[in-house]
């Protein structure tokens, strides 16, 4: 675990907790064919989800290990084609439309 200003020093969160946290997001990032397989980033989502780094320490600590070239890719969907979905990070859906 990495030593963080935001980190949380004890969880009480059990593990079954924490791995159903970690299905759920999954799963959404599934349901958009996304997957996060780089190890340094799935053990920022696993200690947030024990609740023992906050989120944003965590997004600070996956920006700077993407940023610096970092990140492993095992997955072949990184070689699907891009569909843009039009939504871009606080954007709505567009009210009547099919998506």
């Amino acid at each position: 675990m990495m030593d963080a200003p935001d980190a949380v020093p004890t969880s009480h969160v059990d593990d079954a907790e924490i791995e159903r946290r970690l299905s759920f997001a999954d799963a959404a990032l599934g349901a958009e064919g996304l997957e996060v397989t780089d190890p340094v980033l799935r053990d920022l989502n696993r200690q947030v989800a024990a609740e023992t780094l906050t989120a944003e320490a965590a997004i600070a600590a996956a920006l700077a290990h993407i940023n610096a070239g970092n990140v492993v890719r095992e997955s072949s969907s990184y070689d699907a084609p891009y569909v843009d979905s039009g939504y871009g990070f606080g954007a709505p859906p567009p009210r009547g439309e099919a998506v």
